[in-house]
C-alpha cells in the first residue's frame, strides 16, 4: 500500500535511518535497520543512520533529508509502515506491507521487502546541479566519513570463506564487473553514499573498497555475510 500526498519524492538528498525505533527492545535489533538502509540505496537513495556521521550539508540553507519513521502493528500478522518525513516532520510519503510470519525476525524482514518493493513507483534519486569547490569538498568529506562507517560494519559483519572459489573484480563501462571462477557473477554500480549497489542473479548486496579489495555485503537468511574481491589480474 503507498500513500503519498506528491506521489513523488524528489528534491531531497539524504534520507536518515533510525538506529533503533519504539518497538525495537535494543539498536538495530534483528538488523533491521541495517536491512532497511540497504533496501534504500538499491534505489540509489543515499542513506544514513542517525548515530552516524552526517554529511556536513544536511539540511545547509534548505530542507533536503527525509527522516524515515517506522511505525509497527497488528497482531495476527506484523505489519510496518515507513513514513517519509521532511524537516517540518510533514509526511511526504508512506509505504507499508505486511507479514504472517510468527518470528519476528523473520516477518520484520519479510514486510520491510514487500514495502520496499513499492518505492521504484514514486521514489527519484537526488540529481545536483553543477557542483562548485565548497561541493567538491563536501563530497570528499563525504567520502572520507562513509569509509569510516564501512570500517566499522566490517567488524560488525559475518564473513565467509570464499578460499574454495576465485572471487575477482574489473573495471568496465563505469562499473565493477564481478567474477567468480572468472564467470560474470555480478555488477556493481557507484552510488551517491559512496559504496555500490551490487546486483547479479543469485544474490544482491551492497560493495565498497578496503584497499584495492572489493567487499561485498549481503544478507543471507537474515545474516550479514561478505564475500571479497581481488582485482583481475
Amino acid at each position: 500500500m503507498i500513500n503519498s500526498q506528491s506521489n513523488s519524492v524528489k528534491g531531497f538528498k539524504y534520507i536518515v535511518i533510525q538506529s533503533q525505533y519504539g518497538f525495537q527492545n535494543e539498536v538495530n535489533e534483528y538488523r533491521l535497520n541495517e536491512l532497511i538502509q540497504f533496501e534504500l540505496e538499491k534505489y540509489d537513495l543515499a542513506s544514513y543512520m542517525n548515530t552516524s556521521v552526517l554529511p556536513i550539508d544536511v539540511n545547509k540553507g534548505s530542507c533536503n533529508t527525509l527522516f524515515l519513521e517506522v511505525i509497527k502493528s497488528g497482531t495476527l500478522k506484523q505489519t510496518l509502515t515507513f513514513n517519509f518525513n521532511d524537516c517540518s516532520q510533514e509526511v511526504i510519503a508512506s509505504v507499508s506491507a505486511s507479514s504472517r510470519i510468527k518470528k519476528f525476525d523473520k516477518a520484520y524482514f519479510e514486510a520491510t521487502r514487500r514495502a520496499m518493493v513499492q518505492l521504484a513507483d514514486f521514489v527519484e534519486p537526488y540529481q545536483d546541479s553543477k557542483p562548485d569547490l565548497e561541493d567538491e569538498f563536501i563530497e570528499s568529506t563525504q567520502k572520507e566519513e562513509s569509509e569510516k562507517i564501512i570500517e566499522r560494519r566490517i567488524s560488525e559483519s559475518v564473513q565467509i570463506d570464499n578460499d574454495s572459489v576465485k572471487l575477482t573484480y574489473k573495471r568496465k563501462d563505469g562499473k565493477l564487473e564481478l567474477l567468480k571462477d572468472d564467470e560474470l557473477y555480478a555488477v556493481a554500480r557507484l552510488t551517491r553514499s559512496g559504496s555500490y549497489i551490487v546486483q547479479g542473479e543469485t544474490m544482491s548486496g551492497v560493495g565498497f573498497f578496503e584497499g584495492e579489495v572489493f567487499i561485498v555485503e549481503y544478507f543471507e537468511n537474515n545474516q550479514s555475510k561478505l564475500l571479497r574481491f581481488t582485482s583481475y589480474q
